[in-house]
């Protein structure tokens, strides 16, 4: 007969297995996570670990929020973990109760906020400086590298640095951007209107062009802006000058280049020079220019044959219409025409400052003005001459362009209140070498070489060139904080 105990140790023996396999049965977890206001969470990942092996499955939820984890060898005893991008984590040990096979739990998670440090900037207002030229605007392009692609002769001719520059070209009118004509474009001098075609080049000042802007104060063109800055002097003494000089002995020889009156003679002269005037009172900066350029006069006249016959004219048929013209008493020319295309100009500007800094500090002065005067004086001879026209189409043209700005700026603390005000005049005037009418001759010559061509032969006189336009400009702009731009103009 069994004793007590080892019947007893014989029962538990075959009771524990019992229990063993009654706990790893299948088992399924189920639930849903919701944010802390109830509206479900999308793609939550819920982790359950199975005690005590610490086997996980992982889950992620629906669009209603909820999930499924299903254990083929469930324990009853698990721990739960659910997170969500922008929630706080969650942890719960979920065990099952006693006769359930499925587990269930719900889980709120609250929103992950997470507070920062207070954070204190401090900013003081930027004081305005003192600057001729507008602000950058949005397609701006400096001068920078430009100068190094002109040919001497085109240093300072504002058409030839903005046709330099990409987005912008020369179209004879003027600055051309996208494609408008050059009367969509302006140029200021120190933010002011300028009228002139070109500065000395020796004039120390820096020149931009704009081809669009987002500032609205910035008005008067559509196409594109040329915006010059001559800047004040300074204590430091600075000296600049240029000389070119041009000779028919410098230049290529051809069968045609002095007939056509390719090969000149030029002189272009320049000096610059900036400073202290008076110490500690006055700055200057200042530039002129001189410029002279002399070709032969080419007309119907006086190319020789070799010229006519590259112009597409037969010599005798050229012969032929000024005979004619001398039998209908028709000049071909007159006394005033000269034997040389003779171009010269003169142009200068001064800048003076009174008290632009103040002494041994060279910061800016409180209070300060400053008056620019700049002029432009050219003279064009043998204009409107061609191989195909006689010397009467020509004539001569004499340009004009003189003003003078007046600006005053004051600070009020750190507001710049900036008054600025501009006089200028600009004429024109063109005279034909003979007030007639004009007419135009169509001409068909066999050639030389033996070829067929159909040009046309003008005479007469040139009314085009027959004109006198004046004009004068007084702008005055106010810039306290903003900016109040007023243009008064008149012309003749």
């Amino acid at each position: 007969m069994l004793s007590a105990r080892r019947l007893a140790l014989l029962c538990a023996a075959l009771v524990v297995p019992a229990v063993v396999v009654a706990q790893t049965r299948p088992e399924t977890i189920r639930g849903r996570v919701t944010s802390d206001s109830g509206v479900a969470i999308v793609g939550a990942t819920v982790s359950a670990t199975r005690a005590p092996d610490r086997a996980f499955l992982q889950a992620t939820t629906d669009s209603s929020g909820r999930f499924t984890i299903h254990f083929t060898e469930g324990t009853g005893d698990y721990l739960i973990h659910v997170s969500a991008i922008g929630y706080k984590t969650f942890r719960q040990r979920l065990t099952r109760a006693p006769g359930d096979t499925s587990l269930s739990i719900d889980v709120k998670l609250p929103p992950a906020v997470t507070k920062l440090a207070a954070v204190n900037v401090k900013a003081s207002k930027p004081r305005p400086s003192r600057g001729g030229s507008d602000d950058t605007g949005a397609a701006e392009q400096q001068q920078e590298g430009v100068f190094s692609a002109l040919a001497p002769g085109d240093e300072g001719n504002l058409a030839a640095i903005a046709n330099a520059i990409p987005g912008a070209s020369n179209r004879g009118d003027g600055l051309s951007v996208l494609g408008l004509s050059g009367s969509q474009s302006n140029t200021t001098l120190n933010g002011m209107a300028f009228g002139g075609a070109s500065l000395p080049r020796d004039a120390r000042v820096d020149v931009s062009v704009t081809t669009s802007t987002y500032d609205p104060s910035r008005g008067g063109f559509s196409g594109g802006q040329t915006s010059i800055s001559l800047s004040s002097g300074s204590p430091y003494l600075s000296r600049r000058a240029h000389l070119t000089l041009d000779a028919p002995p410098l230049q290529a020889p051809g069968p045609l280049a002095d007939q056509l009156g390719q090969r000149f003679t030029g002189l272009n002269g320049s000096i610059g020079a900036s400073g202290e005037w008076v110490e500690n009172k006055w700055y200057y900066n200042s530039a002129l220019q001189v410029s002279r350029r002399s070709a032969d006069a080419a007309s119907l006249l006086s190319v020789g044959d070799a010229a006519l016959s590259a112009a597409g004219v037969a010599p005798d048929s050229a012969a032929r219409l000024v005979q004619l013209l001398g039998a209908q008493h028709l000049p071909v020319t007159t006394a005033d025409v000269p034997g040389s295309a003779i171009s010269q100009a003169v142009s200068f500007v001064t800048r003076l400052d009174h008290a632009p800094y103040k002494p041994g500090t060279f910061q800016g002065n409180t209070e300060t003005w400053n008056v620019t005067v700049f002029g432009n004086l050219a003279d064009n001879q043998a204009q409107a001459l061609s191989p195909l026209v006689v010397p009467t189409r020509g004539g001569s043209h004499r340009s004009l362009f003189a003003g003078t700005q007046l600006d005053y700026s004051r600070f009020f603390g750190d507001v710049l209140s900036d008054l600025r005000t501009a006089l200028s005049t600009n004429r024109d005037r063109g005279t034909p070498y003979l007030r007639a009418p004009g007419g135009e001759v169509l001409v068909s010559s066999v050639l030389p070489t033996g070829g067929d061509a159909l040009s046309g032969l003008a005479f007469g006189g040139n009314g085009t060139l027959d004109f006198d336009r004046s004009s004068w400009t007084w702008r005055r702009s106010a810039r306290p904080s903003g900016m109040r731009r007023d243009a008064h103009t008149g012309s003749s």
